[in-house]
């Protein structure tokens, strides 16, 4: 029972959900962030893109929030240069 048993890095996908819901939609983490750039490594980013690569790494469907917060990340790099 994770709720009573420590505290993992992501909440299941089914009991607690009333819980859950009192803390938000779970941000991706800046190491999540880096993994999901380096899983780009360069392609051209469209949302699907960017959505199977957050897959990838957190090995759950992506929300809408993360995908919007990976989007916002990857437009600042660019800006940086």
């Amino acid at each position: 029972e994770w709720l009573r048993a420590g505290y993992p890095a992501d909440p299941p996908r089914t009991g607690h959900s009333a819980l859950v819901a009192l803390t938000g939609p779970v941000s991706l983490s800046r190491k999540q962030k880096d993994c999901v750039t380096a899983q780009l490594d360069g392609a051209p980013v469209e949302i699907t893109t960017i959505e199977v690569a957050i897959t990838k790494v957190t090995h759950r469907l992506p929300t809408p929030s993360q995908t919007r917060d990976m989007v916002r990340s990857l437009q600042q790099r660019a800006s940086r240069g």
